[in-house]
């Protein structure tokens, strides 16, 4: 079985529309990540059309949301998605990752999520330990930090993404948004992913924020991704069935097209067993001698 691959992603702030990852194919999965934060009061989020809810969560100022589908025909041709909200938030970041190598829901095997309940202060280092074991020994793992600020100077950033066992994250989003006026509330989220290997639990994760973040209004999202175990399944680890000669290849050589398209010939005549350059129908019994010696 085969590791999920991340095959492209993009991001956005400040806007409740993102651009669809490039080369969306049919099987793929798609996630899409947002976090918002929002000084005036709650806001509504929305489930983008076609996607299901995997967890949204926050209080009444900021929040998170995670949704995923599995592509069909007409995402191939989709230029954006858009989220649901009732009203823009003050700050909002958003991305969308198309990841090849799952072809159906059942893929997503684990999922947890963490939110600081209240206000304990700021941080740069949050770390989150809640336990997600593997099912299998092959997993494609997405973390997505959030952290929002009432004081910022800058842009924030994200970085430093770990998980307990180690293994190599890449970062796939990082992007953020600041109030005018060069100081300001502001937010940033980050989304990493990386290949785990074997069935120990993870039992923490972390980044880095630039800025310090609130800690009453940093989430964070674990997600554990199998790849497709049957290769049955209308998309199997091939994005299509093989062909040989412009025909789809079959396990079954008694089918009327065998795993080769053409029958294989030896001096024009075909190979089967009844081909009389394999058997002299005059002396069946004497496959080498000439019946006239």
């Amino acid at each position: 079985m085969a590791f999920p691959v991340v095959e492209s992603s993009t991001q956005v702030a400040n806007s409740l529309t993102i651009t669809a990852p490039s080369g969306i194919e049919v099987g793929d999965l798609l996630l899409f990540f947002v976090g918002y934060y929002n000084t005036g009061g709650a806001r509504l989020m929305g489930t983008p059309t076609g996607f299901t809810t995997l967890h949204k969560t926050g209080d009444s100022f900021e929040g998170v949301g995670c949704f995923h589908k599995i592509a069909v025909l007409a995402d191939t041709t989709v230029t954006d998605y858009t989220l649901g909200f009732e009203a823009l938030p003050d700050h909002i970041g958003m991305s969308m990752h198309r990841i090849s190598g799952v072809g159906n829901t059942t893929g997503i095997r684990a999922s947890d999520f963490k939110i600081e309940s209240e206000y304990t202060g700021t941080a740069t280092t949050p770390i989150y330990a809640s336990s997600m074991t593997p099912l299998t020994d092959d997993s494609l793992v997405v973390i997505m930090f959030m952290g929002a600020s009432t004081n910022i100077g800058s842009v924030q950033t994200l970085a430093d993404y770990a998980i307990t066992p180690s293994a190599t994250l890449t970062e796939r989003a990082d992007v953020g948004e600041q109030g005018g006026g060069g100081s300001g509330s502001g937010v940033t989220m980050g989304v990493a992913t990386g290949n785990y290997s074997g069935l120990s639990p993870i039992t923490s994760r972390t980044a880095t924020f630039s800025t310090n973040q609130m800690t009453r209004d940093q989430n964070s999202i674990a997600i554990l991704i199998n790849g497709t175990q049957s290769a049955l399944t209308e998309v199997s680890h091939l994005d299509s069935l093989p062909t040989v000669n412009g025909l789809a290849g079959s396990n079954n050589v008694a089918a009327d097209v065998p795993h080769l398209a053409v029958e294989p010939t030896v001096n024009g005549l075909i190979g089967r067993a009844n081909n009389n350059i394999w058997r002299n129908p005059d002396k069946p019994t004497t496959n080498w001698n000439n019946l006239p010696k």
